[in-house]
């Protein structure tokens, strides 16, 4: 896993992954499998197209159990550049709104995402599996929609955090089948945990995916009790957003008490990579993008 713990302060500042329900439908024509854009490595192409093949077994096993009757699939799983948005009109996407950002758009059941601005320079400069807990994320979206199947309480942030829940229970099945090491699950699911509130393109919105408290503890339930545990998991039925800026400052400072927590339960070799690497970062000039 290359790089992976760099992206604990990346993603303190990087837009959160969502699904989108846009305004209307049209017709659209679908592609199975992954279609990647011709700007990246060959090594990226392999890793997300094994991620993508790895999370598609992942639910064609899982899902029976868990919704009942076959995983449906997806109509496609599209890398886009900005301003080419494939299913754009029917996903009610915007160049603003897919720019730097991840989708499971409903009625395309399409999972997408922005290759050149958004995947690429994480998976260059941060790691692999950042890109693996995204595309997992997803499609836990497109296991929620396509079996009807939503938690309780506050729709959008219980959507977002079963999301993240469903995204652990698949980190539980790369440790279980040899593809990652439990402390590396654990560090992904501590790096994973930092996302915040949310961004849409160029506009902070008023919506939340949980605070950093939330999805931490959404993530260990689902990597510690797999998919099934994540169907009514309810974090907290009365939140709202109600004042966003306050609630991204309060966030940050929960990301410091939060972090630590989950470090000092990780293995002491998996504290040390930790510790070596901020100290690397110390020394370098912050790397954010853009806002």
């Amino acid at each position: 896993m290359r790089n992976v713990t760099q992206t604990l302060l990346l993603l303190l500042f990087m837009l959160p992954v969502a699904y989108v329900a846009p305004a209307q439908a049209q017709e659209y024509a679908c592609a199975p499998g992954v279609s990647l854009s011709s700007a990246a490595a060959a090594t990226y192409d392999d890793d997300v197209t094994a991620d993508v093949a790895s999370i598609t077994a992942y639910w064609e096993q899982t899902y029976p159990g868990v919704y009942g009757g076959e995983f449906p699939g997806l109509c496609a799983t599209v890398e886009y550049t900005v301003p080419d948005i494939p299913f754009a009109e029917t996903c009610g996407l915007t160049p603003d709104t897919a720019s730097q950002n991840a989708f499971y758009c409903i009625p395309a059941e399409t999972v997408m995402w922005d290759g050149p601005n958004f995947f690429h320079p994480i998976y260059e400069s941060y790691g692999d599996k950042a890109i693996t807990y995204i595309i997992a994320h997803e499609y836990g979206h497109a296991a929620q929609f396509l079996s009807g199947s939503y938690p309780p309480g506050p729709r959008t942030v219980n959507i977002e955090l079963q999301a993240d829940c469903l995204a652990g229970a698949y980190l539980q099945y790369e440790v279980n089948n040899g593809l990652i090491s439990e402390d590396e699950a654990r560090e992904v699911i501590v790096i994973a945990a930092q996302f915040g509130q949310s961004r849409l393109g160029t506009r902070w919105v008023d919506r939340s995916h949980g605070t950093s408290a939330q999805r931490l503890s959404a993530l260990n339930i689902g990597f510690d009790g797999g998919a099934t545990a994540c169907l009514d998991y309810e974090p907290n039925p009365a939140e709202t957003v109600t004042d966003l800026g306050e609630q991204i400052e309060e966030g940050r400072a929960e990301v410091e008490t939060q972090v630590q927590d989950a470090i000092e339960d990780l293995p002491q070799a998996a504290q040390d990579r930790l510790g070596e690497r901020a100290e690397e970062r110390a020394t370098q000039q912050p790397r954010r993008p853009g806002r």
